[in-house]
């Protein structure tokens, strides 16, 4: 009886390790990033041109939401044109999802990137966190890193919300300004990710 009980707790044991590990692993997915856009009830688009018009609306204060997926030269061109701006362009990007998301007072923006390999990847990340929230928090947890920020806006009563995310060759990223974090709650618990918005 004692042999059977060890057994069976070993079994338990390995079925968690390995249910726990299949949960980080297929949460940065580009599958997994298109289903929660759908599920938001977001805008896809297929032209390149169409969303950045569409992207561009949302940073110019007009109610939008907008979302896309691409690999290879697609997935490089979207990246350059969404990050150039703020200096991060020009890595080596394999597949990107962006959405985009405006209210009468929010706005959202995410991004999950595929890169070459770790390295370029793990750049990136740092860059993007020493931009966007070198002065917040930073840690590992669950095979991810991620480097968090939550802190008043230059726009009054408004919070800057920042979470960027690195795990192997993907980076998750949300960028986020307003008043409700409804959506960037439901965005960090979708990918089993640590929310930078604090209680």
């Amino acid at each position: 009886m004692t042999a059977l009980k060890k057994s069976v707790c070993i079994i338990l044991v390995f079925a968690m390790v390995i249910g726990l590990t299949s949960c980080t692993s297929k949460s940065f997915e580009h599958k997994r990033f298109v289903a929660f856009c759908e599920k938001q009830g977001f805008e896809e688009y297929d032209d390149t041109e169409d969303f950045l018009e569409a992207l561009g609306n949302v940073y110019m204060s007009k109610e939008e939401s907008c979302y896309i997926t691409g690999t290879n030269d697609d997935a490089q061109e979207l990246h350059n044109a969404v990050d150039r701006p703020w200096g991060l362009a020009e890595y080596d990007v394999e597949e990107i999802s962006i959405f985009g998301y405006r209210s009468e007072v929010d706005y959202s923006i995410a991004q999950l990137l595929t890169f070459k390999d770790e390295k370029e990847a793990r750049k990136y990340f740092k860059n993007y966190a020493k931009l966007y929230s070198s002065n917040g928090e930073k840690g590992e947890r669950n095979g991810y890193s991620f480097s968090i920020k939550c802190a008043a806006s230059v726009r009054a009563g408004q919070t800057d919300t920042v979470g960027v995310y690195l795990k192997g060759n993907t980076v998750l990223i949300i960028n986020s300004v307003g008043t409700d974090f409804e959506l960037i709650e439901a965005y960090c618990k979708y990918f089993h990710v640590i929310s930078p918005v604090k209680d």
